[in-house]
């Protein structure tokens, strides 16, 4: 089995350890992995995070001007 990649990011997103790769969703091909540093440039929220049922590539929330 190969390591995931993030596929987020550069080449160099790859060199993390499999360990650490956040799943970010869930689609029909298998899960979507990125690294800790694309989860948080991106503000995205591991499916560990998400409410049950949910596996899809989501932001968090982060405020706004309205």
């Amino acid at each position: 089995m190969s390591n995931p990649m993030c596929a987020l990011g550069s080449e160099a997103c790859g060199t993390v350890p499999a360990r650490l790769m956040v799943t970010v969703a869930i689609t029909p091909a298998g899960p979507l992995y990125a690294c800790p540093r694309c989860v948080r440039m991106y503000e995205l929220v591991p499916v560990e995070e998400q409410p049950p049922g949910m596996a899809d590539l989501i932001r968090r929330e982060t405020g706004g001007n309205g």
